[in-house]
Formats: structure tokens, sequence, C-alpha cells
């Protein structure tokens, strides 16, 4: 197997309005932690994966098919190969548009796909041999935050390695 990564920096420049605070008027104050975007590639034989991770609340879809037919072209990774994923972080900028929960900004979401791509290159140009190797355990740490222990409950930490 041959994996390939990559980590590059998407925290918007200047006070952005933040998504995911129902009613909230001001903007961001400063920056506590930079925002990334990361990226991994594992190629097996024939089959290969580009999977995309960012600090971010979501992704619309027209960004990822967007980035999907990009990744295609410049890649040539088909549309099943590729993807995208976001922690859902409350305290990032606007990616999506949800009522009463801060401005859309569509200049910071365009200059966002240069850094994916920036991400997916790098990942995908220089991958090493590795042996991969992965575990799955219980942990009790994790409860549903409004109510007893509920479906909304996955005690299953995975590893890969």
């Amino acid at each position: 197997m041959r994996l390939g990564s990559s980590s590059v920096n998407i925290t918007p420049e200047g006070n952005v309005s933040l998504s995911g605070f129902a009613a909230r008027v001001q903007p961001s104050v400063g920056v506590h932690d930079d925002l990334v975007v990361r990226a991994l590639y594992l190629e097996a034989g024939s089959e290969r994966l580009l999977w995309l991770h960012a600090d971010l609340i979501g992704l619309t879809e027209d960004f990822t098919a967007a980035f999907r037919r990009w990744a295609g072209r410049e890649l040539g990774l088909e549309e099943r190969q590729v993807f995208l994923s976001a922690t859902h972080t409350h305290s990032g900028p606007t990616t999506v548009r949800l009522a009463g929960c801060g401005e859309y900004d569509g200049a910071y979401v365009a200059r966002l796909r240069g850094r994916f791509q920036q991400a997916a290159r790098a990942a995908l140009d220089a991958p090493e041999t590795v042996r991969a190797f992965h575990a799955e355990a219980r942990s009790e740490l994790n409860h549903h935050r409004t109510s007893a222990a509920s479906f909304h409950v996955d005690p299953r930490v995975g590893v890969l390695a």
C-alpha cells in the first residue's frame, strides 16, 4: 500500500462571520488556532482513494461535485475515489448557507477551492510505501448531551495506523 498526506492552512484573513451560532451578529475577533484541510491519499493495487478533511462546519454539494470533477480531470480519480468531510466546527467561516447562522462568504469559498486542490496535489505528489494496521475498541467516555444513552451514541473507537 502507498500513502501520501498533506496539510494546508485554510484560516480566513481578517474577521469573518462564524457559522453555526444562531442569531450571532458579530464577526470573529481573532484566531486562536489555525484551520486546516488535511489530505490523505491511499493506493492499493489499482484502487485509489483521496480523502480531504477540513476544519469547517460543512461543504455544499456544489463544492463537493466541482472538486470531484476537478480531481477527475487533473488527478485521474473517479468520483467514488474522492471523499470530502468536515469537523463541523462552529468556530469557522460560513461555508454553507444556514438561516441565521452567519453570512456566506463566496470569496472565501472560492479561495478554499484552491487550498483543497493544493492539499490534494501535495498528497498525491510523493506517496510512500507503508504497512497499514487497524484496531477497534470501546469507549464509555462519550454520551448523548441531552439525555440518557441512546442510539445516537456509538461507543466504538476505530484506529488506523
